[in-house]
């Protein structure tokens, strides 16, 4: 019988300038529920709400729940209308969100 391997450490660090934030290509969002298949129904700045797609690379991988914080980008420049997802947002990135003022919107 071989070894056991070791777990890697589940506690992943970040850089606090290596978070993606918003810019003019890219808006954030609170997930508020899942839709169904690859559709999520986000909350936008502003109150609207936009029902946006999960691309492939995401999908399996990434788990994405109510109230998770994602950033999102237009399919198509100019249009408000089909988003799609580029990042979700770990829990400990949060805090670096809320001291830019980014989430005060939604808390």
């Amino acid at each position: 019988m071989g070894k056991k391997k070791s777990k890697l450490s589940s506690k992943v660090t970040y850089d606090a300038d290596d978070i993606m934030l918003p810019d003019d290509e890219h808006v954030l969002g609170r997930v508020e529920r899942l839709v169904g298949g690859d559709r999520l129904l986000v909350s936008l700045p502003g109150g609207r709400e936009r029902t946006v797609r999960i691309p492939g690379k995401f999908r399996g991988q990434v788990l994405f729940r109510s109230n998770s914080y994602v950033l999102l980008r237009e399919v198509m420049p100019g249009s408000d209308e089909t988003l799609d997802v580029v990042y979700r947002y770990r829990w400990e990135e949060l805090d670096h969100l809320r001291e830019r003022g980014l989430l005060e919107e939604w808390e």
